[in-house]
């Protein structure tokens, strides 16, 4: 996880959330601190047995149910904000 992680690009798209340099630690640390949480809401996405990524869910009982699907890398025809 931490090798495709460790991408300035991605860090671009995700700097309020993402430390660069992403380190094994850092991947470590995610990982301990997710595993356990219940109900399950974040998954990896794996490429060849490889972890390039995560999406997740964001559960709310007070407010409206919605789904979101975004990338950090950035698109060719979607020009980065």
């Amino acid at each position: 996880m931490a090798r495709h992680a460790n991408s300035r690009e991605i860090w671009l798209n995700l700097r309020d959330l993402f430390p660069h340099p992403y380190t094994v630690a850092d991947a470590e640390s995610y990982i301990g601190r997710v595993a356990d949480e219940m109900p399950v809401t974040r998954f990896a996405v794996d490429v060849d047995g490889d972890a390039v990524g995560s999406v997740s869910q964001a559960i709310s009982i007070t407010g409206p149910r919605t789904n979101r699907t975004e990338t950090a890398e950035a698109h060719p025809d979607r020009p980065r904000q």
